[in-house]
């Protein structure tokens, strides 16, 4: 592979880009194509951090403090996994939330199953990614 060439995320392997259910393992989740385009349709921000508590009093935080342009609008958190996931998935309004569990290697798995499902919703040229968590 030539090195100065950058890997896009339709090249990662992604359940396949054309097929009509891709699955999200870690995530327990299963989308329509359609659905999940419809779902994540105004996601502009995915924020990770490594425990899925700090992830679900993020969304809570968030979901109080949301502001649309004129005013506080209260948003409701999303809770988008079973409990059955390995990681935790929230939405509230424009944004995703995720815990990703402790290390690199953790990390990088729950990266790629959601840079995969923002590729499939075609907002992935739209998301800003934000890593929170403690600084030890």
């Amino acid at each position: 592979m030539d090195e100065n060439k950058q890997v896009s995320w339709t090249q990662m392997d992604c359940n396949e880009p054309t097929r009509k259910r891709p699955h999200y393992h870690h995530y327990s989740l299963t989308f329509d194509s359609n659905q999940l385009a419809q779902r994540l349709k105004d996601v502009r921000f995915l924020l990770v951090a490594g425990c899925w508590r700090r992830a679900q009093a993020q969304a809570e935080y968030l979901a109080e403090r949301t502001f649309n342009g004129v005013e506080l609008a209260a948003q409701k958190v999303e809770l988008l996994t079973e409990a059955s996931s390995r990681f935790t998935l929230f939405k509230v309004g424009p944004v995703l939330l995720s815990d990703h569990g402790m290390g690199a290697a953790s990390m990088s798995i729950a990266l790629h199953e959601l840079f995969c499902m923002c590729g499939q919703a075609k907002v992935m040229d739209r998301i800003t990614l934000i890593r929170f968590g403690t600084c030890e």
